[in-house]
């Protein structure tokens, strides 16, 4: 498994940014997990990270 960030961004008001750190493995659109991934989650992603329950690292 890879490390994975995510980070986001404030673009309005003071000036911020949040990043989440952890560790998993990119879904891309062609892998058979994404159907079960996105029923669980936001509809229309190009792909998610899978991240590992925590101790899996």
């Amino acid at each position: 498994m890879d490390r994975i960030t995510v980070m986001w961004c404030a673009f309005q008001g003071a000036p911020d940014i949040v990043r989440v750190h952890g560790r998993g493995a990119p879904v891309f659109r062609d892998d058979p997990r994404l159907k079960e991934l996105l029923a669980q989650s936001l509809d229309g992603l190009p792909g998610l990270p899978l991240p590992l329950p925590p101790g899996d690292f």
